[in-house]
């Protein structure tokens, strides 16, 4: 009989402090897709969610024209995030999307240079002689040039400025370029500075592009995991999530 009430104290005991419990989140592993040009940010978001809740998330990176066409109601992902409100309004209507609707952040474009490079105050001084070399990522490289190749279009600069454009493989090529001298500026994604780089920043070009840099996100329909996936877009709609520490990642405000 003693024994018995031992072993029903000690039982009670671990219930009160939670010893014993077992959440069924560790079971969870989330697969999310997202544009590829994303993996800096996400990563370090992934990171903070599984520090908090011990659930791993798992994303599957791709360009981002490409993530449209992999995704359908059957889709195996618990969520997904793209770019583009206008095309994110027309996937969420496709796929009959009722749960996790989310923008949560937006990046910003850049028109930067090597701290000891020329002052640039408007994107037109890159026509200008002492602006010998202006470096973007490659367009078919990836959505940073694109964004890239979009603003110099719109402005356009894109066929004065041919002479002088470097087209980098990727955001750590092109920073090579500036590290090097070799260009005098740069129009880029703000969050691909790295922090060992001295950068300056010369004007930020987000407002011609705003619908293409803000980032959507959504619980799939199909999910098994629909409340630990929508807990995730919290995590990213919050001011508290890791990747507002990222140079250019901005918190979505309409106002």
């Amino acid at each position: 009989m003693t024994r018995l009430r031992y072993i029903l104290a000690v039982s009670a005991l671990l219930l009160l402090c939670g010893c014993g419990k077992i959440s069924t989140d560790r079971f969870i592993r989330l697969k999310v897709m997202a544009p590829d040009h994303l993996q800096t940010v996400l990563d370090k978001a992934a990171a903070q969610f599984y520090e908090e809740n011990r659930i791993k998330v798992s994303f599957i990176y791709a360009p981002g024209e490409d993530i449209i066409g992999k995704l359908d109601s059957l889709s195996p992902f618990d969520a997904f995030i793209t770019y583009n409100a206008g095309r994110f309004e027309r996937i969420e209507k496709d796929l009959q999307i009722q749960d996790g609707y989310s923008c949560p952040f937006r990046l910003s474009l850049v028109l930067a240079g090597p701290a000891d490079g020329p002052d640039l105050e408007k994107l037109d001084q890159l026509k200008k002689e002492y602006v010998r070399r202006v470096v973007i990522v490659d367009p078919e490289a990836g959505y940073e040039g694109q964004l890239a190749e979009e603003i110099l279009i719109k402005t356009g600069l894109w066929e004065k400025i041919q002479p002088k454009l470097i087209k980098a493989r990727s955001a750590s090529h092109l920073l090579t370029y500036l590290a090097t001298g070799e260009a005098d500026a740069a129009i880029m994604l703000e969050s691909s500075i790295s922090d060992g780089f001295r950068a300056v920043i010369h004007q930020r070009l987000d407002k011609p592009l705003a619908k293409y840099l803000l980032h959507c996100g959504a619980v799939m329909p199909g999910s098994k995991n629909k409340e630990s996936a929508k807990a995730f877009l919290d995590l990213l709609d919050s001011r508290l999530c890791e990747i507002y520490k990222l140079k250019g990642v901005y918190q979505d405000n309409p106002e």
